[in-house]
């Protein structure tokens, strides 16, 4: 999909936005987003008890930048609910990788 202009957009959309811009888009959602990524999860309670116990949360991941911001974010979030919700920067995305890498290889020992 090509991103489209509007009136009130501060810049050019960047390279990754597929949001279509409307004159009439909300202030909150006069933002560029990406692409969404489907993914469907299969969560747990706090503290997690047993697998049996999870249950598939179906979650977009998409990149973010509020008009007239500097910063892209990375944010993961439920399609239906808000039992996923994160809004992470690109360094704070590479961090989280590089953890959940640690932790899942030493449990794959």
């Amino acid at each position: 999909m090509e991103p489209t202009t509007s009136s009130w957009t501060d810049s050019a959309c960047p390279s990754w936005c597929a949001r279509a811009h409307r004159l009439n888009d909300h202030p909150e959602d006069r933002r560029h987003q990406g692409p969404a990524q489907l993914v469907t999860l299969s969560i747990g309670s706090t503290p997690p008890t047993d697998t049996k116990d999870a249950m598939s949360v179906d979650i977009v991941i998409h990149a973010d930048r509020p008009d007239g911001s500097a910063g892209e974010w990375l944010r993961i979030e439920s399609t239906e609910s808000t039992d996923v919700r994160l809004a992470l920067t690109a360094p704070a995305t590479r961090e989280l990788i590089r953890a959940l890498h640690i932790v899942l290889e030493q449990i794959s020992r």
